[in-house]
């Protein structure tokens, strides 16, 4: 381990108002960025409008405290994510902390963003440890593995993201059931769920299908990275069935030998798969519903092998600073965001990350050590088809540019996670 490192609803890009006096940021959290005008969500209420416009911040180290490289290389593309760092900074600037409230994690995160400033108001800052981030974090029951070994950083966003989301929720339920004992006088029996839901959708030339909908809630972290895929089996002779579920990040299968890119992962994620269930054949299918503002793509570089055990997949996958990246369709995403994991084991890797800083710029982050580097560093060609090397064997391509050198990939990072955010949204 090193010791160094629904279509998406775009919001209204507009400046933080200036902060009314303190309130529960409970509140704040029954607002989402759907809204593109302020609203009222009781007596004593902040307006609340979610930016996608944030000021150039400095970009600041984080120590390697007890093997947590894996929590500092997802906690740089957050803080430097628009939505995620002005979420949290609003918060800060108008509600009034209660350290032993049911939402620990949303208040780390508040403490998290206030470490970094803008850049005109201090030129440089001393690495720091999010300490308070990891305590809370030990304190979950989800993260009762976090006790100085080595984790998986793609399962540490997900149960990041799906805890904040979960106490965005739980505060919105009981601001919800307060307003309503103070109007009725008496608290409402009504509860609110996620929940499944099934109706018929007609088709081309009038084909039935029955969908099934897994419901969630709404929260500001589901509205910037949740999107749906709908799952299709389709039976000879019978009624289609689909299944629209929500992802906060795309798995995207890189086993097959002829995935060379991130593009060619998609369509495999999007091909029609033949399966035989008693004797009758069946065709599946997935289909990207809605997308998220912010997507992020998890490239699967670890497998299950029978004999081996768990392997790392360590082949080169080219992926685009625009995606998609043909000529004859307008961008759609940007990247702003690349995880990257060193070595063949997830126990014993380390993990880096590249950021794009609000003026376009591009540092590499590794802990505490944070260059600046070019886009050419960052996005890499496909690998030449030629590979019967093992995977030790493979050299690594050096900051993009097609020249290979003779560092093996044990020190060179591959990417495992891919953050992209809408383009039409980024100021």
């Amino acid at each position: 381990m090193a010791s160094a490192k629904d279509k998406p609803v775009k919001p209204t890009v507009a400046e933080a108002a200036p902060a009314p006096a303190a309130t529960t940021w409970a509140q704040l959290a029954k607002k989402n960025i759907k809204q593109t005008q302020p609203s009222a969500a009781g007596t004593g209420t902040a307006n609340y409008t979610l930016s996608f416009h944030v000021p150039l911040i400095q970009p600041r180290g984080m120590l390697n405290s007890n093997n947590t490289c894996y929590m500092n290389a997802i906690l740089q593309p957050l803080a430097h994510c628009p939505p995620f760092y002005n979420l949290f900074n609003t918060i800060g600037q108008r509600v009034a902390f209660s350290f032993n409230s049911e939402t620990p994690l949303v208040e780390s995160m508040v403490m998290f963003v206030k470490e970094f400033q803008e850049l005109a108001a201090i030129k440089e800052l001393d690495p720091f440890t999010p300490e308070y981030v990891y305590e809370t974090l030990r304190q979950l029951k989800k993260f009762d593995s976090l006790r100085g070994r080595q984790e998986d950083a793609d399962e540490f966003l997900g149960s990041l993201l799906d805890t904040l989301h979960e106490e965005f929720d739980q505060a919105r339920r009981k601001h919800q059931e307060a307003m309503e004992k103070q109007q009725n006088g008496t608290k409402s029996g009504r509860h609110e769920a996620d929940g499944d839901d099934t109706w018929l959708e007609v088709g081309k030339k009038q084909k039935t299908c029955q969908t099934r909908t897994m419901d969630m809630n709404e929260s500001p972290i589901s509205r910037m990275f949740w999107g749906k895929i709908r799952s299709v089996v389709k039976r000879p002779g019978s009624r289609d069935s689909a299944t629209l579920e929500p992802f906060r990040s795309l798995h995207l299968d890189i086993s097959s030998p002829h995935i060379h890119s991130v593009e060619d992962a998609l369509l495999q994620l999007a091909a029609i798969e033949e399966l035989d269930i008693s004797t009758s054949t069946h065709a599946h299918e997935n289909q990207l519903q809605d997308l998220p503002p912010m997507l992020v793509l998890h490239i699967k570089r670890f497998h299950y092998d029978p004999e081996l055990g768990t392997q790392k997949l360590r082949r080169r996958i080219a992926y685009e600073m625009m995606a998609p990246s043909r000529r004859d369709k307008p961008p759609t995403y940007l990247l702003v965001g690349v995880v990257y994991h060193h070595g063949q084991y997830t126990a014993g890797g380390h993990y880096t990350c590249d950021v794009r800083r609000q003026d376009g710029q591009w540092i590499r982050i590794n802990d505490t050590v944070i260059e600046p580097i070019s886009e050419s560093d960052v996005c890499v060609g496909a690998a030449t088809p030629s590979s019967s090397m093992g995977a030790a064997e493979v050299p690594s391509l050096v900051h993009g540019q097609g020249e290979w050198d003779g560092w093996s990939r044990t020190t060179e990072g591959d990417a495992y996670l891919l953050f992209y955010m809408d383009a039409s949204l980024y100021t």
